[in-house]
């Protein structure tokens, strides 16, 4: 399981056993940040993305959340959409 924490937001990035990766708000809900989908391409929303297996996720100083799942190494910008590809 890894985890990350955005010191600009105050979240804290978890990725689960369900391959998803759950975001904790200051005040403590607890919901679905990345995950879920069957999405593997480019500029589609964090919630339909396929994630198999993902271990590491990190925070940048923008709070774009990074994430590898072995086959995908993938960001997430503000705007909830997620980018990068399969690995060749």
């Amino acid at each position: 399981m890894g985890l990350a924490f955005d010191s600009l937001t105050s979240n804290l990035y978890i990725v689960d056993s369900s391959s998803r990766i759950r975001v904790v708000t200051p005040d403590g809900n607890i919901n679905t940040f990345a995950g879920g989908g069957s999405g593997t391409g480019e500029n589609i929303p964090a919630t339909s993305a396929k994630i198999t297996n993902a271990t590491v996720v990190a925070v940048d100083s923008s709070s774009a959340v990074y994430f590898d799942d072995g086959k995908h190494s993938r960001y997430i910008r503000q705007d909830n959409q997620c980018y990068g590809g399969r690995r060749g």
